[in-house]
Formats: C-alpha cells, structure tokens, sequence
C-alpha cells in the first residue's frame, strides 16, 4: 500500500503500528537533557511474533532502568493502555487409531473428534468477569475423507489477568488431558509461549497522577485503557520494571491496508512524554 495523506491523516502499512512509535522515541531522546538522564531506546523487530528471542534481552535492560515507557500507538480516542492481561499459549496433540471410515469404522479412534470435544471444553470455561478467556486456533488433522483421523492438533491460548488463572487453566488442561472423551486417544501438550500480565499495583498509581497533572498543565486529555492484547510492555513489567504502555501517537486500524496516523497527535504526545519523564526523573 502506498504512503498516502489526506489532510490530517497518513494512510500506510505500519505507520501506526509502531514506525511511528519507534521515530517518536527518538524525538523524544533529542528533547532531554542526556548529560542528566540515562535513556535507553529498545527497538525489537519481532515483537509482533512474541518476542521470544528478545524477552531475555528486554528484561536485562528493564531491569536497570526506573521506568519503561513503551511507545506502541495510542488507541483511536488517544487513550494511553495502562494494563495489559496475560497469555499463555500450548501446542496440544492429538494421537488416535487409523482406521477405513467405510468398511470398519469401529476400529478406528478419531482424533479430530477429540479435539473438537476439546474445543468445546474449552469454550465453556470462557469468564468474562473474572476475565480469563480461550481460544482454539490452528486446528488440523485428518488425511482423507475415508479415513478416521489418527492425528490431530491445535494451539490453545489463554488471556488473563489474575495469576490464579494460570492455575486454574493448568488443572483444567491436565484433567482433559488424562481423560480423553474418546476412548484410546492419547493427548499431549507443549509450550509454546508465555507472558505474565503488565499490572503494577505498586508504581501505576504514581506514574498515573504525574501524566494527569503534566496533561492538565499542557492541556492535554488524559485517558487509560485496560487492554487484552501484548507488548513487549508486558515482558518489562515481569521484571518489576514500573511500565506505562500506548504512549506513541494516536492511530488506527493497525494491521490492515487502511492503517493511519493522525498527524496532529504527534507533538503533543512527544511533549507529554519529555514532561512527564522530566517530572517523574525529579522525584
């Protein structure tokens, strides 16, 4: 998709999510003092694919430092994200008995129904209020219509935000594990990746009044988000690193060929960031 603008608004593929994030960073850096601060710029090129070979990495840094400031766009009505939930994601494996659908069905021990008694499991457990969710993807199996699938598999993922969830989701996997809804299926699970929630309990109520008192004197509105979805935001967090998230410029339809910047967004986000940093370095 070509780079495109129409009055206030740039039209291009990731201008929002996150180029416009990562160049904002660097405004930023130019307008503090650096001969006082200490500030670090992270820019990982496969946060979008977990970031599995950079969590390491990200918390070394994090570790080190007073805050993180993670520079993902802001949403539409430039809403900053003050929490995001927790994931947890596993490769589940289904192995059954092959067997001609036609002439002897009864031997065969289909795997593709057992996962799909998996699913629905699954599907039940959803809570919407204690806010843990499920979701079954990447589901396969089977290699013909005559034949009872003796191989299947699919990748279950889990949302939340209360740790308690883990082992709530832990127990529940391990019980339909162990009791398979056909009989003679055997089931295997492998972790595929993992992300405790960005809640901090402790500092977020701080760093939350400096941005309202900096907002109102640069006569900015202040707004926060809960959000469902990652960033590397979460991976600082773990490492008790004070994090603040959504803080680059305000956009949307990320991901799709109608992504935008609103260009207008942009200053007052870069001088919000500088003043509160500058504030909170103070204290």
């Amino acid at each position: 998709m070509p780079f495109t603008q129409n009055g206030n608004r740039i039209n291009a593929l990731g201008v929002i999510d996150d180029k416009s994030g990562a160049l904002l960073s660097f405004y930023v850096a130019q307008e503090l003092d650096l001969s006082r601060y200490n500030i670090g710029i992270y820019l990982n090129s496969h946060e979008e694919n977990g970031s599995l070979y950079a969590k390491d990495s990200i918390r070394d840094y994090a570790r080190k430092a007073r805050y993180c400031f993670v520079m993902e766009p802001a949403r539409e009505d430039g809403s900053m994200v003050s929490t995001r939930k927790g994931m947890i994601t596993y490769k589940i494996e289904f192995h059954g008995v092959a067997a001609h659908a036609g002439n002897c069905p009864e031997r065969g021990r289909s795997a593709l129904v057992e996962a799909a008694n998996f699913i629905t499991e699954f599907y039940k457990l959803n809570d919407f209020e204690l806010e843990h969710t499920f979701n079954c993807a990447m589901t396969r199996g089977g290699s013909g219509h005559n034949v009872i699938a003796d191989y299947a598999a699919l990748e279950i993922e889990m949302r939340y935000k209360k740790t308690s969830s883990v082992a709530f989701f832990e127990e529940h996997l391990h019980r339909v594990l162990n009791h398979p809804f056909v009989e003679g299926v055997k089931s295997t699970k492998t972790l595929i990746n993992e992300e405790s929630p960005m809640i901090d309990e402790k500092y977020l109520p701080v760093i939350k009044k400096v941005f309202a008192q900096v907002g109102e004197q640069l006569n900015i509105p202040i707004k926060w988000v809960d959000a469902g979805g990652l960033s590397d935001g979460n991976i600082a967090a773990s490492s008790g690193c004070p994090t603040i998230d959504g803080l680059g410029p305000t956009g949307g339809n990320m991901h799709a060929k109608s992504e935008y910047l609103e260009i207008d967004s942009v200053v007052p986000k870069c001088n919000l960031v500088v003043s509160v940093i500058n504030t909170l370095l103070k204290k």
